[in-house]
């Protein structure tokens, strides 16, 4: 599945701020920035090798991944957001369809929060986004 790159971007900053997002392992999918070109997807492969989900191009993982123009993060999964959410005091009790491609969450704490998503995983992004650096 490709990520749009809005939420590639969003993530991309959250990985500065949470070292899940840049730990990954083999069946995990990571990205790579090229500034103002876009991103890239992989899968990571055992024995530390990637293949690109655009060209099927595989390659060796960088020795640094954090280094200039090797910074690898990864995509979370469902599950992983959710996750990184609850530790953070958050919890997810739902989604609302709010258009054909408008998605409100609802929280445990029946805090309203003023994010929208064109899907329920964007909109788990974003809340992590907001988590980490908007909320006091």
């Amino acid at each position: 599945m490709w990520h749009s790159p809005d939420i590639l971007g969003v993530l991309e900053r959250l990985s500065r701020e949470l070292s899940e997002l840049s730990s990954f392992s083999a069946g995990d999918v990571v990205v790579r920035g090229f500034g103002d070109l876009g991103y890239e997807e992989f899968l990571c492969l055992p024995n530390g090798f990637l293949v690109s989900l655009f060209t099927g191009e595989r390659s060796k993982v960088p020795e640094s991944t954090s280094g200039k123009g090797a910074h690898l993060f990864k995509v979370p999964e469902w599950d992983e957001l959710l996750e990184f959410l609850f530790h953070r005091g958050v919890v997810v009790s739902g989604f609302t369809r709010q258009a054909s491609n408008r998605w409100s969450v609802e929280l445990e704490s029946g805090d309203a929060l003023p994010l929208e998503g064109v899907s329920p995983m964007e909109l788990l992004v974003k809340l992590l986004e907001w988590v980490v650096y908007e909320r006091s």
